[in-house]
Order: structure tokens, then sequence, then C-alpha cells
């Protein structure tokens, strides 16, 4: 896991709290795109971006 808290000497419990499962987001965000593909093209542009923007977020 990586953490967001930038290097900052925190306590475990906050440090905890603000740690990210990056792999298993990736893993969300796969499954939803492989639910949204029943949808075809209805799905709104603005979805499909924030999900973009996830997606890019995750792989940095």
């Amino acid at each position: 896991m990586r953490s967001i808290c930038l290097g900052v000497r925190l306590p475990e419990t906050l440090h905890e709290l603000l740690t990210v499962d990056i792999e298993g987001w990736k893993k969300e965000v796969a499954g939803v795109k492989e639910s949204w593909t029943k949808f075809g093209d209805r799905i709104p542009a603005e979805l499909t971006a924030k999900l973009t923007e996830i997606t890019e977020a995750l792989n940095k």
C-alpha cells in the first residue's frame, strides 16, 4: 500500500487511515469498467471522464 501522508511522521492509527490501497482500487475501477460495458455508449461522458481521472491518479 502507498501512503498519501507525503513523508510526514504520523501516529500509526492516523497513518493507517490515510493509507490508500492502490491495487485494491485498481481492481475496483476494473470492475466498474467491466460492469459499464453492458451500457455501451449510454454512460454519461462525465462519468467516463471521472473514471479515467481516477485511473490516471492510481497509476502515478
